[in-house]
């Protein structure tokens, strides 16, 4: 169909008032039947002020079914406000810098009763819908579900429908995407939306759960409810949010483009598998593809997750309780500027990035009118800072790190050991590289036995022979080592104030480098 026969029904304004009908929306009908039920579904694009206006949350459903949600339901229907608020809403939605995206939302339009009870099945209405188009249109058929109307056209193999619903007879309930829709209306109430975020399309799809549209109704295991659809609506609901998984640890860390930490942690390591960069860690040196933290046998000699906990013990950032909170606020940015000295590098304009942030107001000039003129929530750097707090890093203790694995004499044998045997940017980098299931095919269809041994085992026998009984691969004393050598050079060049807490973490490593003192090239 033509993009203007597509839109012509959609949006029509000239409804009666008194049915309170949606817009008609175009949309396109699909099946998902790969089990025995098939489960129809519509899928349309929403402005920001019709998602705001029409779509609710699950805790917005009538108050006569809330207490027949079990506690693994009511949990993951609960709204962690302040979340949406800081989180989604202020640092990522608000970001102007950021580039941001939702994927679709879920909404069961589920039939309630004139005094907002959810009925167990959609009524037929005592009244004809109002007769605009297309549902006017001859060549139209026209599906009723209670309040809820799809058109379209008759002898038609296209799927594009029409869908629009009676919002005093229907609850149109999102049962994925609660946060996400939190999100979209707490932005659209704290914005002024501008021409660009007006013509902001949202994807939503739409589940209609009657077989008037090619819904198949089965009995729902161990179902207790009076009312089929609400069990329906409960199991599809813990479906979704059951399986979609947490993001592990190591992966987050490599992804997370707001957590300072994790940014500083992705700096120390080269950007591609199978090559060597200055002052980055090789990949097939560290254990970036899964959470586990030790590294006393295998092909590595830190992880990911390590670096981490290191950097985050070095900088000690103080991350406020309250972002609304004056002293709370002004307490973080005194341990950004403690351990990343920001007002310097903002005002020389030295780094990478230093086009973006220099001549930009201190930390602290910017910050505090923020939260105590704009009421303006500070829960992590703002974009111009981070860069500049990155640089900082880059400048200040990358070397120190990539420094302790260069030069310190275990590290530095184990390196060389693991570039001879192809752990570095060899074979056996390459097989490290790749995923359980990507391993296994390559073991059945490219590699005989023979090659797997000479690659790949031969090699992990040499590396884990070279680490047995040697303290610079355990967790605890790698920790306490890289953290206490870097505060020792730090303090001496006047970058690290010397506290409390550094002459603690003295106190604490004296032990664990009693063997190493005679180390060359620290």
């Amino acid at each position: 169909m033509e993009k203007n026969k597509m839109s012509e029904f959609i949006e029509e304004e000239g409804l009666d008032a008194a049915y309170k009908y949606t817009p008609t929306k175009a949309v396109l009908k699909g099946d998902f039947a790969l089990s025995n039920y098939s489960v129809p579904y519509f899928q349309a694009n929403l402005t920001l002020e019709e998602v705001h206006r029409h779509l609710k949350l699950v805790e917005d459903m009538p108050s006569d079914q809330r207490h027949k949600w079990s506690l693994e339901e009511l949990f993951q229907r609960d709204i962690n406000w302040p979340r949406v608020e800081e989180d989604i809403v202020v640092n990522y939605l608000k970001r102007k810098e950021k580039r941001s995206f939702f994927n679709a939302l879920t909404v069961a339009l589920l039939p309630v009763s004139a005094t907002g009870k959810l009925e167990s099945s959609y009524q037929d209405l005592a009244y004809d819908p109002p007769a605009e188009a297309p549902y006017n249109k001859e060549n139209y058929e026209k599906v009723r579900v209670g309040g809820v109307q799809v058109a379209f056209q008759a002898k038609s193999t296209s799927n594009i429908q029409y869908l629009r619903w009676d919002e005093e007879k229907v609850f149109a309930a999102t049962i994925d995407g609660q946060h996400r829709l939190a999100a979209l209306k707490k932005f659209v109430e704290t914005s002024s939306l501008t021409v660009a975020q007006r013509d902001t399309r949202i994807p939503v799809i739409f589940l209609v759960l009657d077989k008037r549209v090619g819904f198949d109704m089965p009995d729902v295991v161990g179902n207790t409810d009076d009312n089929p659809l609400l069990s329906v609506v409960r199991e599809v609901f813990v479906d979704l949010n059951k399986h979609a998984k947490l993001v592990s640890n190591a992966r987050q860390i490599l992804l997370d483009d707001q957590d300072l930490e994790s940014i500083c942690t992705r700096n120390l390591l080269c950007k591609k598998t199978r090559e060597e960069s200055p002052l980055r860690l090789p990949l097939g040196l560290v254990n970036w593809n899964d959470d586990s933290v030790k590294f006393d046998t295998g092909s590595h000699f830190t992880s990911v997750s390590v670096l981490h906990l290191v950097i985050k013990d070095l900088l000690n950032i103080k991350y406020p309780e309250d972002p609304l909170d004056e002293d709370f606020v002004l307490k973080f940015i005194n341990s950004v500027e403690d351990s990343l000295f920001l007002s310097s590098f903002i005002k020389n304009g030295e780094g990478e990035y230093a086009d973006v942030y220099r001549g930009k107001l201190s930390l602290k000039d910017y910050c505090l009118p923020k939260v105590i003129e704009d009421e303006e929530p500070i829960k992590i750097l703002p974009y111009e800072y981070s860069l500049a707090a990155v640089d900082s890093f880059n400048k200040n203790y990358r070397p120190l790190i990539y420094g302790v694995f260069a030069g310190f004499s275990p590290y530095r044998a184990f390196w060389d050991l693991s570039k001879e045997v192809g752990g570095v940017d060899g074979d056996l980098a390459f097989y490290n590289s790749l995923s359980p299931s990507a391993q296994k095919t390559l073991k059945t269809t490219s590699w005989s036995e023979d090659e797997l041994k000479k690659k790949v085992e031969l090699p992990e026998a040499q590396l884990n022979s070279f680490k047995s009984k040697k303290w610079a691969f355990m967790v605890v004393w790698q920790k306490a080592f890289l953290k206490s050598y870097c505060i020792c050079i730090s303090s001496a060049k006047g970058h690290f104030r010397r506290t409390a807490r550094s002459r603690t973490i003295f106190r604490k490593v004296a032990y664990f480098c009693k063997p190493v003192r005679k180390a060359r090239n620290i």
